[in-house]
């Protein structure tokens, strides 16, 4: 917080995502804040379930903005030839993902 000592204490925070081409980001939540994510340069294909599991995917690019709800699955796959960087900010002083793909997979030899 020394860059923005405004936002200290105000339950903020921002990340920059960089994406390697053709990359994925798997099916995933964030908790416990909505996520407003600008794409500084990419073209990006996002995908989320909502509450009756219903699939919508759009495809983006640079200087476009989503808002992600809080608890909202999505994912987001990168379709750009050249690496790509994405600006998050979260309405949470800390962020963390939750991925689905740990049980959607099964590992070794789980039945």
């Amino acid at each position: 917080m020394a860059d923005f000592p405004a936002l200290n204490g105000q339950s903020v925070s921002y990340a920059v995502l960089q994406y390697l081409a053709g990359s994925a980001n798997p099916p995933h939540t964030d908790t416990p804040a909505a996520e407003l994510s600008l794409l500084t340069y990419c073209i990006i294909e996002v995908g989320f379930v909502d509450t009756t599991n219903k699939l919508f995917t759009q495809r983006l690019q640079a200087d476009s903005i989503f808002v992600l709800p809080k608890r909202l699955v999505h994912c987001q796959f990168i379709w750009a030839e050249n690496d790509s960087r994405i600006v998050v900010v979260s309405g949470s002083r800390v962020t963390s993902d939750i991925m689905l793909i740990d049980g959607l997979i099964k590992k070794g030899g789980d039945r």
